[in-house]
């Protein structure tokens, strides 16, 4: 009898052991053999505000204590090649694992995994649903719990991000500044092109951190100033120039999954926004001539009649300031140009709303979507600090010469994928993911768009003379079809894209060409023919010459300019 008790018990012992070992196999992490690291990039619970991510019940799941986690077999294939940039290493069973993120539990999910950042000052309470994704980091545990994100190393983040440098710097002279942005001493700059005096050129422009108090008219020349410090590179977005695109790339460097959805409003851009930076830190970069600064210009015509169509033009799909204005189908592009045309008031208030100030005239006022292009981030007065100057027309070349000139191609920029996962293409346009590896793959050679602002062949193919708007549908992998039935593809997948080139005779009478060119935009114009006449990009040094003999430009119809 007792020897029967003993060999029962040593059974049990044995299963016991066994167990255990089963148990540690499923959810313990094991050691990476590719990589060397433990970091699989995958739902784990966590102690910070965020809520414990879960994946929902499913075939294959285990389920512990009432909670269903991701199965081993799911977490056993999400290595990734470390020649991949991070934003790239997502495993689609991460995202298989969530269920159908288009359903009312997908898009519960969808909010739990958006989450708020650690710089934040506020922070989303515990188990919130937060409706408004866009102020969240969404797919990607790290960055919410990861107190170096977006930063490469701890050094690079006490360099760009001191709290009370960054946050604390402006309020010194918060009352004086705000006072400068909202009612700045001259209403336009002087258009000196490469004035002597030292930045940030306090005669000339509204200081360094107007964005601070104001996101449109009144935001100063900074606003849309980015910079990506390991590749020293100073980027002047300009709103209606492929803007939206590049904040996208700047966050896919910074390796966040959700690099493909709406970029503006997402916590960590906020780290590299130059108008952020501390006083000190700005005149650093700006002296500092290992770091290239760059823009990228459009035909002021084309630019002009896209910010009316994607913002102002009254009717299906009204643009978002034409909706706060109230305005009705009166405001037509014509009336636009008369308000532009309109003599700014000496008092002007950049907050008043009432006249409003986004309309009255072209000055610092005025909204940076149609703001003239030369005011953006200094151009005006220092146009040869610009290393690199590229054109709209030429994007795919141009995007691809600057970054291949400050090191970015091989690493970042011939990796980024275009489109939309189909696993999150139903999901709020602030929570997409871009074409996951299977998905990818399934895409045919002649329609993928690989390499940032890289036309697919099939693309170079298609004829560009439609009033229809760019659209793409990579969650399928087909294209849609303008009403001639040819296929029409565009790198611009957030729905920016007016096809204003192609509606220009639609829109513009001569006259209006004319006005324009030679009194609107005249500046816009003289930079724009230089580089036009070149053929390719150019340095603010190349163009100086020119500008400075301000040669009346020669008079050519500008619609097929």
């Amino acid at each position: 009898m007792m020897n029967t008790r003993i060999f029962l018990s040593l059974i049990a012992v044995g299963c016991l052991y066994a167990c255990a070992i089963w148990w540690m196999h499923l959810f313990l992490p094991a050691k990476n053999i590719e990589t060397g690291n433990n970091d699989y990039n995958y739902p784990k619970d966590t102690s910070s505000d965020r809520d414990t991510i879960k994946a929902p019940k499913k075939e294959g799941n285990i389920k512990l204590n009432g909670t269903h986690f991701i199965s081993r077999t799911i977490i056993s294939s999400l290595t990734t090649s470390n020649e991949l940039p991070k934003a790239l290493q997502v495993d689609p069973g991460w995202i298989d694992a969530m269920g159908n993120l288009s359903s009312a539990e997908g898009k519960d999910i969808l909010h739990r995994n958006c989450c708020s950042h650690w710089g934040q000052k506020r922070k989303r309470k515990k188990g919130a649903k937060n409706s408004r994704i866009c102020t969240g980091i969404c797919y990607t545990p790290q960055a919410c719990d990861d107190m170096i994100f977006p930063f490469q190393n701890e050094e690079e983040k006490k360099v760009y991000w001191k709290d009370l440098s960054a946050r604390e710097g402006f309020n010194s002279w918060k009352n004086t500044t705000q006072d400068e942005c909202i009612k700045p001493k001259r209403l336009e700059p002087p258009i000196q092109w490469n004035t002597t005096s030292p930045f940030p050129f306090s005669d000339s422009l509204p200081p360094p951190g107007c964005s601070h108090y104001t996101g449109g008219g009144g935001s100063g020349p900074y606003q849309n100033l980015f910079v990506i410090p390991s590749a020293k590179l100073a980027f002047c977005g300009i709103p209606k120039n492929g803007h939206t695109n590049w904040l996208q790339f700047i966050r896919f460097v910074m390796g966040a999954h959700d690099y493909a959805s709406f970029p503006h409003g997402k916590p960590d851009l906020r780290y590299w926004n130059f108008d952020i930076l501390n006083p000190e830190m700005q005149k650093n970069i700006w002296n500092d001539p290992k770091w290239t600064f760059a823009a990228i210009l459009r035909n002021p015509a084309d630019r002009l009649l896209s910010a009316y169509l994607d913002k102002l033009k009254v009717g299906p799909g009204s643009g978002a300031i034409a909706k706060h204005h109230n305005f009705n189908k009166s405001f037509t592009f014509d009336v636009f140009l008369q308000y532009l045309e309109k003599t700014t008031p000496k008092d002007l208030n950049c907050q008043n709303k009432d006249l409003p100030a986004v309309l009255t005239g072209l000055n610092w006022c005025t909204d940076p979507h149609w703001r003239p292009q030369v005011y953006s981030c200094g151009l005006s007065e220092k146009i040869d600090r610009f290393d690199f100057i590229g054109s709209l027309d030429h994007i795919d070349q141009h995007s691809r010469a600057l970054l291949e000139k400050v090191g970015l191609w091989e690493s970042h920029g011939q990796h980024y994928r275009h489109g939309i996962s189909n696993r999150t293409s139903s999901v709020n346009p602030c929570g997409k993911l871009f074409p996951l590896s299977d998905e990818f793959q399934r895409i045919p050679l002649s329609l993928r768009h690989n390499g940032f602002q890289q036309n697919s062949s099939e693309l170079n193919k298609t004829d560009t003379d439609t009033d229809n708007d760019i659209d793409i549908n990579i969650d399928s992998t087909k294209s849609k079809k303008t009403k001639a039935g040819k296929k029409n593809l565009s790198w611009d997948v957030i729905g920016h894209a007016r096809r204003a080139k192609d509606k220009k005779q639609q829109y513009y009478t001569p006259e209006m060409l004319q006005k324009v060119k030679y009194k609107l935009y005249r500046e816009d114009f003289q930079v724009w023919n230089l580089l036009q006449k070149k053929g390719d990009w150019a340095s603010g040094k190349e163009l100086l010459p020119s500008l400075i003999k301000t040669p009346e430009s020669t008079k050519t119809d500008i619609v097929g300019s």
